[in-house]
């Protein structure tokens, strides 16, 4: 369900260009949602907020939102 939601939500945020490696953590009740995110922006901050507030608002169940932002000369 969280893979099909980030499939269909991010791309649609300016400045998202991927993401990988979710990872899905801790009880049922009070997950921690984590992966990785390459950013086309000079404003990655914006960008990682932008995308946390929309993960937060449709799983509002998720303890935590870990954003990993993937520096520009690893791609």
């Amino acid at each position: 369900e969280v893979q099909a939601y980030l499939d269909e939500t991010l791309p649609a945020i300016p400045g998202v260009e991927e993401f990988h490696d979710l990872r899905i953590v801790g009880s049922d009740e009070t997950p921690f949602v984590i992966f990785d995110l390459k950013v086309a922006s000079d404003d990655a901050g914006g960008v990682v907020d932008r995308v946390r507030e929309a993960v937060a608002v449709r799983f509002p169940s998720a303890a935590k939102v870990g954003i990993n932002v993937e520096p520009k000369y690893v791609y």
